[in-house]
């Protein structure tokens, strides 16, 4: 009677080893490369654009909280339809155009105190003088909002890895701000004196701080930071060998993975 019980009981031992090397959980798989073009952006160029004095229709929003940030970007986007691709308005060209727009267009008599949803218009001069990019290094498609968006843009492995002085924050961090723009979201790079990162508004207004090194990138804590550029030519004009993150990128080197 012994033997039977101890030879049911080995039994369900080896059973019970057998349904636990069964059930361990498979080793992880390589994540497979994205295939994401390496686009070398080329240097703005000035551009004297002559108009027809058309009268442009402006609200300010979270997205264009001020007068002058309202009127660039909806130069931009005037042109844009017209096919001319700008990245900047000169600082001539908003100082002429504000001078025109009298102070009773708003609530506050004040140019510089405006709320959401104020609406004004105003009148292209005859000639604005712009930057316009020559490259097709950002796409133009519909800004994407959404925390649930941004976690998902973020599920990604890094394939080349950290590399201090060659591929670091600063290339990183430029290379998150290339592929976030590229899924549509309004991305800028940020930097103290020891570390780059990026900002990403999730919603109008509302900016997350997102860290690019480790093996993933990952949404962060709030962080000062010295300096921000908004895409990255201005990176470029400040800091132009640490963002140039395609010269370290090898011919079918995968850079992140899925």
């Amino acid at each position: 009677m012994k033997r039977v019980i101890l030879f049911i009981l080995l039994a369900l031992i080896m059973i019970s080893c057998y349904e636990y090397i069964e059930t361990k959980p498979e080793i992880e798989p390589e994540p497979k490369a994205i295939d994401v073009p390496v686009i070398i952006p080329r240097d703005l160029i000035n551009e004297a654009i002559r108009t027809k004095g058309e009268i442009i229709g402006v609200t300010i929003s979270l997205q264009d909280p001020t007068v002058s940030q309202a009127i660039v970007n909806s130069i931009i986007r005037h042109f844009r339809n017209e096919g001319i691709n700008m990245a900047r308005v000169s600082k001539k060209t908003i100082y002429r155009i504000l001078s025109t727009i009298p102070r009773r267009a708003f609530r506050s008599n004040n140019r510089n105190i405006v709320s959401v949803g104020e609406t004004f218009t105003y009148k292209l001069p005859r000639v604005i003088y712009v930057k316009k990019r020559v490259d097709d290094y950002y796409l133009v498609r519909d800004r994407v909002y959404g925390l649930e968006n941004l976690k998902k843009a973020l599920a990604i492995k890094w394939l080349k890895p950290y590399e201090a002085h060659v591929f670091d924050c600063s290339e990183m961090s430029a290379f998150m701000e290339y592929w976030l723009e590229r899924n549509g979201f309004n991305a800028d790079i940020v930097l103290d004196s020891a570390h780059s990162w990026n900002l990403v508004e999730v919603e109008p207004g509302n900016w997350i701080h997102v860290e690019v090194t480790g093996n993933s990138p990952s949404i962060m804590p709030r962080r000062k930071y010295t300096y921000r550029f908004k895409d990255i030519y201005e990176a470029l004009e400040y800091f132009k060998a640490e963002y140039d993150w395609w010269k370290e990128i090898k011919p079918g080197e995968g850079v992140i993975g899925g």
